[in-house]
């Protein structure tokens, strides 16, 4: 059974995701919300640890760790061009917190959720070989 939400720790950060359904727009600058370009669990949580890592090592292309997850997820590293392609247009999409502390991450989490009205939906279970090819992960 897939579960409805992913917790993932690289370094100082926590990142919190979930499949969800909603007909309403969501802007919110703390939140990551991207449209449906991740193909796994794995590919969403190696992309945040190599975000943190470009940031910690300074090879970052981004000026955000948001940002710098997005162009990671999408294997561009053309920022605009990532981040035209990852934008959630329509439902269902990802959304993501970028937190360092769990517990505040999860309590804003949830609250921004109720207040929206957004429905967590389980996690799609299958890989899209499509999806993990045009970011260039390979799954062994």
């Amino acid at each position: 059974m897939s579960s409805k939400f992913l917790v993932v720790k690289a370094s100082d950060y926590i990142l919190l995701a979930s499949f969800v359904s909603s007909a309403g727009k969501i802007d919110d600058g703390e939140f990551l919300v991207i449209g449906n370009v991740i193909a796994s669990k794995f590919h969403l949580a190696f992309s945040f640890g190599r975000a943190v890592r470009s940031f910690k090592e300074g090879k970052n292309v981004t000026r955000s760790l948001k940002n710098e997850v997005i162009c990671n997820i999408l294997g561009d590293r053309q920022v605009e061009r990532a981040l035209k392609a990852a934008k959630a247009d329509k439902s269902p999409f990802f959304l993501i917190l970028i937190e360092k502390n769990l517990e505040d991450a999860i309590r804003k989490y949830i609250d921004f959720c109720r207040r929206k009205r957004l429905r967590m939906e389980e996690w799609p279970e299958k890989f899209d070989l499509d999806i993990l090819e045009k970011a260039a992960i390979e799954v062994y």
